[in-house]
């Protein structure tokens, strides 16, 4: 298991911390949902009584995700051919997108009532902390994809 795989199956644990967050946000005094912006919330939000069902389906829409790009990483493609190549980096950088994505959902929903409270802007918060994720797992990860990806290597297709 490589870099890449670590960071397509550590999104469903991504995804139960984005659901707790979203709890914790309702739980405060007075509601901070409206103010969440993670992935969850816009479910939560949407519907009252149904919040456990709804978590149910997120949970197993982020995890067939995981599973999804993990499986296409490594049943369907192939270092050796060129199209392959190209693929890869496509499962790559969706593996990137939703994991940026549940980190900022997650870390703001965490962090809510004090950057409400002190008046910090969330959209540029979610900016910074979209462009440190990115910049963190293409350090992470950079040493694998440019291997995979890089041709007339000897490659380990796994």
């Amino acid at each position: 298991m490589d870099e890449v795989d670590n960071v397509i199956l550590i999104l469903p644990f991504l995804a139960v911390l984005d659901i707790v967050s979203t709890f914790y946000a309702a739980g405060q005094e007075p509601s901070m949902v409206p103010y969440e912006g993670g992935s969850f919330s816009n479910f939560f939000v949407a519907g009252s009584i149904y919040v456990y069902f709804y978590a149910v389906i997120y949970m197993l829409i982020i995890t067939g995700i995981a599973y999804l790009l993990w499986h296409i990483k490594k049943s369907v493609l192939s270092p050796s051919r060129a199209l392959d190549r190209a693929l890869f980096i496509v499962v790559v950088v969706v593996a990137m997108y939703v994991y940026a994505r549940l980190t900022t959902a997650f870390l703001l929903g965490f962090f809510l009532p004090e950057i409400v409270s002190r008046g910090v802007s969330i959209f540029n918060l979610a900016i910074i902390i979209y462009a440190f994720s990115f910049v963190s797992l293409a350090f992470y990860i950079g040493h694998t994809v440019l291997s995979w990806v890089t041709p007339g290597e000897s490659k380990k297709a796994g």
